[in-house]
């Protein structure tokens, strides 16, 4: 009896290993990311090693109608499976294109593909990753695998305001950056203080005892306050001193 496959015990040494008959233009792609990409023969398309890791067989939306009903299909799902009941993958079939442009081309009723997409969560319970676009794979699974490592995605902090601009403008563009802080919301921190000082002012004192009679900021919710005094709070990061 021959060892099982690394793959099926979660040892690959990669960002991303994806298996050779994938397209080229798929595997370029990833390769460009800087991400360690692996190349080599795998029990489905594409594997992206963590804790768990995820599986992935990946199919045009041509391919997945055309194989729906065949062997070929029944097996890719069947490895799929096995590679989910060692525990060390996640698994998924990743379709790729449109399926209502393939179902208008093919002249097939809407619910056909509905029942067939369908089976595929509830009869072999895999799930669906849709990518609408060919061109939008690779960048779907940098993103996967960006997320299985751990990674945080984090929205760039704002640049500072525009010094040209009015002040009253400037304010309202520095309130806006706080974290909970949205467009709506800042409309009823305005019509609920004078400034932006008196908005900071307020909140920072918020809940010590002195604002008991006041009705400021009673539009934000506690999360949302909690998050900005947590902006405001934090504090400054000392650089070392150098002897």
């Amino acid at each position: 009896m021959s060892d099982p496959e690394p793959a099926l015990l979660g040892e690959i040494e990669a960002d991303i290993a994806i298996d050779v008959h994938e397209p080229l233009d798929l595997i370029e792609a990833l390769t460009k990311s800087g991400k360690k990409i692996r190349v080599e023969s795998l029990p489905t398309d594409i594997m992206i090693p963590g804790e768990p890791g995820l599986a992935l067989e990946r199919k045009s939306a041509g391919d997945f109608i055309s194989t729906f009903t065949s062997d070929r299909f029944a097996d890719q799902m069947i490895m799929l499976k096995t590679l989910k009941e060692t525990g060390l993958w996640r698994v998924g079939l990743l379709l790729e294109g449109s399926l209502t442009a393939e179902m208008k081309f093919r002249k097939m009723s809407p619910l056909a593909i509905q029942h067939m997409e369908t089976s595929v969560t509830w009869g072999w319970d895999i799930p669906v990753y849709r990518v609408e676009k060919k061109e939008f794979t690779a960048s779907t699974l940098l993103y996967l695998a960006d997320k299985i490592s751990g990674k945080k995605s984090f929205v760039p902090l704002r640049k500072g305001a525009d010094r040209n601009k009015p002040l009253e403008w400037q304010a309202e563009y520095v309130a806006a950056g706080f974290p909970g802080l949205g467009v709506k919301t800042l409309e009823k921190v305005k019509s609920e203080t004078s400034s932006l000082i008196d908005f900071i002012d307020t909140l920072w004192r918020e809940g010590d005892g002195e604002l008991a009679e006041d009705n400021y900021l009673q539009n934000l919710t506690p999360k949302q306050k909690a998050k900005i005094k947590a902006v405001l709070g934090v504090q400054w990061r000392k650089k070392d001193v150098i002897s």
